[in-house]
């Protein structure tokens, strides 16, 4: 059995990796809700700022939203998503 990941196990991986962090800054930041996660390559065309080469399509971007009352600060939100 060879020891280099194959293409397969890189991106199951990295998306691993995506879903922890994405659980860790919904323990972080109890107020946060998902808007958008996957999307068909029409859908995000039909957006009118999405970007062809958006991370959308390979399902490893999201968009969030903080309840009002329990919106944290920008700052505080990218410095726990690096």
């Amino acid at each position: 059995m060879s020891a280099s990941l194959g293409w397969y196990d890189v991106a199951a991986q990295h998306y691993r990796v995506f879903m922890f962090a994405l659980w860790d800054l919904r323990h972080r930041f109890p107020g946060m809700s998902v808007t958008s996660w996957g999307r068909t390559p029409h859908h995000n065309a039909s957006l009118a700022v999405s970007v062809p080469d958006s991370q959308h399509l390979e399902w490893t971007a999201v968009d969030i939203v903080g309840d009002a009352a329990m919106r944290p600060e920008t700052a505080a939100l990218e410095h726990a998503a690096v």
